[in-house]
């Protein structure tokens, strides 16, 4: 619901000619702390999802530093979304492993779908994010393309917990 609201709100200012990408630097933290804490839900351990919900400080004071001091708000935010990709595909990575041994059927576990979405759209982001200054003119289409694999992962992943 709230990525609706950001998304409404980034093309109603669009429709008026004014600069939105500042909204997406507050999306980037936003979209961190809700995957991240998503993903501790599903670790089989505490240790791990204490861990995971720390990673919220030195990532805040990352991207405070970084909006402060490096990117403007009137550009892509590739440093922060780049740095947030990277936590979130490992932690994806490390969540698929750590689930190994409960797959029975990967088709039916919507954990494994869902992280697996995280997996690619985040790990296909890092690399489009990381690049984007050479290759801007293609990364929204491959990114919209990520975006969509990912979706249909997820409403797997929902439709299979809807029959569990």
């Amino acid at each position: 619901m709230i990525a609706f609201i950001f998304s409404i709100s980034v093309m109603l200012l669009w429709f008026k000619g004014i600069n939105n990408l500042f909204i997406m630097h507050f999306y980037t933290l936003f979209e961190f702390v809700v995957i991240v804490y998503i993903l501790s839900q599903w670790q089989n351990r505490i240790r791990p999802k204490i861990l995971l919900l720390i990673t919220y400080i030195p990532f805040f004071i990352i991207w405070l530093i970084v909006k402060i001091f490096i990117e403007n708000s009137t550009n892509f935010d590739n440093i922060s979304s780049s740095l947030s990709s990277a936590i979130i595909t490992v932690i994806s990575a490390y969540t698929l492993l750590g689930l190994v041994k409960d797959w029975g059927k990967p088709t039916e576990n919507a954990v494994f779908l869902i992280v697996s979405g995280f997996l690619i759209y985040f790990s296909g982001n890092l690399v489009l994010f990381a690049l984007s200054s050479t290759v801007l003119s293609s990364s929204w289409v491959i990114h919209n393309g990520l975006g969509i694999v990912a979706d249909l992962l997820f409403a797997g992943g929902f439709l299979t917990l809807q029959h569990h």
